[in-house]
């Protein structure tokens, strides 16, 4: 089989809506052809996947593409698929995205709400106090302490009631708000009031140490801020557009790929971009995109009527014109606009041009003002209210806006993504757009909402590049040493975990000396800080908890900076420590973290069961010794 460098050695230009939506086998084409398909068809066979802030879970539509895809080896038909995937969990705040996670064809284990629902019992307050805009290291300060941020809630939606705990995927995959980053918004940046979401996000981040996370976000995204707070990820990132994919929309983001200790990208991440790039013939357009059938345009139109503004707007003309003329009276989209639309519409056409697609939740005079060109559709964004067509005199449904994010929402689109199917065979639902939801008895879908959950989604076949590239070139490292085994307990008020962020947070703790015995030995190679804990079991303790302290000191360079990138100096200094750490962290659950990260069956243990759910047990003191035995004889055998 010959090696393909890129997509373009053997994929000729985009010229139709059905040759777009081959990108699937396109894509499993070229990675059958490359050296790491081996590495790739092993992780497929296990995959375990998890999502935050994913909106219609676009991570899970890509996956479900290539799944079929690698079904089918483009001569003989259907074959056996050697790729399977097992969702975790997912968590969205938008109640309609969480409702059609759960028609997905592979819908997640947990579907959680919002983010603050993992916080402990008086810390959401406490983050509130701050204000609106507060300072992203005092939220810093407050959600990284030890038993503040937990990984069991009671918000899922499919175990009503019940503590459902997260679990380490293989890949997780994130659209971390963009907000405070956008130049949509207000561009508070790390100060925004989104912040709270994000910083609690990375925070399970440090607890989970999934081996690989992927990140979506705007180009205008601080990537270095997010590596700051996240120091045992190796952090790379490259930003791409959809039109790379011959899509004829445009939507550049940026994307980061994350990689936890003992896991490396083997080849820049900038080569997404050049190697599942797609030419596009002049004649692929955005009217490619316009396929609504009538009966949705009549629904459409029934909606614009039906609008709460067109009725107080028509009572408006009643009462000012008598009687009302035919022009008026006559249905159709333009008539379906109310006083202020009709006016913004005329003055994009003055300001931006004939035939384009206009945003008209927008002032066209304003620097918010959005208008396509005359064959790219410009970027669709949450507030997408009515993108009206001016070519063709109405405005885009929702499964258009959804289409122009690469969902393949229509029948004819499953058909050409599944060439194998015969006549009589029923395409299969790739997306949960292609099912209905009074399957599993949901509500309908309502037409308000599909702006939202468009803007908010991810280019399917943008993901889809960075997950298979990520899947074929992050690679173990074998130098990597991790403790074989942590277990970690119910221990939400341990004084060892809490004297640490204490010595990192506080000058004067971190000068205290140790009061106990057992030292935990120091490592020679941190060059920037150094530290010890010390663990004195008791049995004194009503939970059968040990004391312990901490003892910390630092360089004259050290000292000179600030407490949160001193933390990030000792993580990085000592890696092994940093794990006992996090072990100490967890909290309501006891949680086994599988021998190493750094290896394909770490998928294997967290793929068992529903959920996460587990039982709480007590700790022994006898447990700490032997755990912070196991770390130092790994760090002595590392130092040999």
């Amino acid at each position: 089989m010959p090696v393909f460098s890129k997509l373009a050695d053997f994929v000729p230009p985009v010229t139709t809506r059905q040759a777009f939506f081959k990108w699937p086998m396109q894509y499993i084409e070229y990675a059958k052809s490359q050296p790491s398909y081996d590495r790739l068809a092993r992780r497929l066979a296990t995959l375990t996947l998890s999502t935050c802030f994913a909106g219609v879970c676009t991570p899970s539509v890509a996956l479900e593409a290539l799944r079929l895809a690698n079904r089918c080896d483009g001569t003989t038909g259907l074959v056996a698929s050697t790729m399977d995937f097992t969702y975790l969990f997912g968590i969205d705040y938008d109640p309609e995205c969480r409702r059609e996670c759960r028609v997905l064809p592979h819908p997640p284990g947990c579907i959680h709400g919002a983010m603050d629902a993992f916080l402990a019992d008086g810390v959401l307050d406490e983050c509130v106090a701050l204000g609106d805009t507060p300072d992203w290291t005092e939220l810093y300060d407050i959600i990284w302490r030890p038993g503040n941020v937990r990984l069991a809630s009671t918000s899922c939606d499919i175990h009503n009631g019940c503590s459902c705990a997260l679990r380490a995927a293989m890949i997780h995959v994130a659209g971390v708000p963009c907000t405070d980053f956008s130049s949509q918004g207000k561009q508070r940046r790390c100060s925004g009031p989104s912040m709270r979401c994000t910083l609690i996000w990375a925070r399970h981040r440090t607890l989970l140490c999934e081996p690989i996370v992927i990140v979506e976000n705007v180009c205008n995204f601080d990537h270095v801020w997010l590596q700051r707070i996240l120091p045992m990820h190796k952090l790379s990132f490259c930003c791409m557009d959809a039109k790379a994919t011959a899509l004829p929309v445009s939507r550049p983001r940026k994307y980061m790929v994350l990689t936890f200790q003992g896991w490396a990208l083997e080849r820049p991440l900038a080569d997404v971009s050049r190697i599942f790039s797609r030419e596009k013939s002049d004649g692929f357009t955005m009217y490619d995109l316009f396929i609504a059938p009538q009966p949705e345009l009549d629904l459409e139109l029934d909606r614009g009527y039906n609008r709460r503004a067109k009725k107080n707007d028509v009572a408006a003309q009643k009462a000012a014109i008598s009687p009302v003329s035919e022009a008026v009276s006559r249905r159709s989209f333009l008539n379906a606009l109310v006083q202020w639309e009709r006016t913004f519409l005329n003055r994009y056409v003055e300001t931006k041009g004939a035939l384009r697609v206009y945003a008209l939740q927008q002032d066209p005079d304003s620097s918010f003002g959005s208008a396509s060109t005359l064959t790219s559709l410009q970027c669709v964004i949450k507030a997408s209210h009515l993108m009206w067509v001016d070519k063709l005199k109405r405005w885009m449904t929702g499964r258009e806006l959804l289409l122009a994010q690469g969902f393949p929402v229509y029948a004819s689109l499953l058909r050409e993504m599944q060439p194998w199917l015969v006549s009589h065979e029923h395409p299969i639902a790739i997306c949960s757009f292609n099912r209905s939801r009074a399957s599993i008895h949901l509500p309908p879908r309502s037409r308000k909402q599909f702006g939202s959950m468009a803007g908010n989604a991810m280019c399917v076949p943008v993901v889809a590049a960075f997950m298979l590239y990520s899947l074929m070139h992050v690679a173990q490292v074998p130098s990597a040493s991790i403790p074989a085994q942590i277990v970690a307990s119910n221990i939400k008020h341990c004084n060892a975990a809490d004297a640490f962020f204490n010595s990192v947070s506080d000058r004067q703790k971190r000068r205290r000396r140790a009061s106990s015995a057992g030292e935990l030995a120091q490592s020679p190679q941190s060059d920037s800080c150094t530290f010890s804990i010390t663990v004195s079991p008791e049995s004194s303790s009503t939970r059968g908890r040990g004391n312990s302290s901490v003892a910390s000191s630092t360089d004259a360079s050290s000292s000179r900076a600030s407490p949160v990138i001193k933390q990030i100096q000792q993580c990085r200094a000592d890696p092994a420590l940093f794990l006992a750490r996090r072990a100490l962290d967890f909290v309501d659950s006891a949680a086994v973290l599988p021998a190493s990260p750094a290896s394909d069956a770490f998928v294997a243990v967290n793929a068992a069961g529903p959920c996460g759910a587990v039982v709480p047990v007590q700790p022994k003191a006898s447990e700490a010794d032997a755990f912070f035995q196991r770390v130092s004889q790994l760090r002595k055998k590392r130092r040999a």
